[in-house]
């Protein structure tokens, strides 16, 4: 999981809905006015869930991509064994 990627998504929807984008920063942007520590506290805990996904997503990548090299090798060792 790329930030230039998830970046590049947002921008997209952004730009392909532009209607409903608009209307839900206007009313975060309305209860921020509002209620801003509630929105402090909502924009806390989405940063905090975002963050875990990235870091499970990042070392699930890291796992496989070990898994993919130890396989290389036990293949490769094999071979030579036959």
């Amino acid at each position: 999981m790329d930030m230039n990627t998830l970046l590049a998504a947002g921008i997209t929807f952004f730009q392909n809905h532009t209607i409903p984008a608009v209307a839900i920063l206007a009313v975060v942007a309305v209860m921020a006015f509002v209620k801003p520590k509630e929105i402090f506290k909502l924009l806390l805990v989405a940063l905090t869930i975002g963050i875990i996904f990235y870091l499970i997503s990042f070392m699930s990548d890291s796992m496989s991509t070990g898994i993919e090299h130890k396989d290389t090798l036990t293949h490769k060792s094999g071979k030579n064994i036959e």
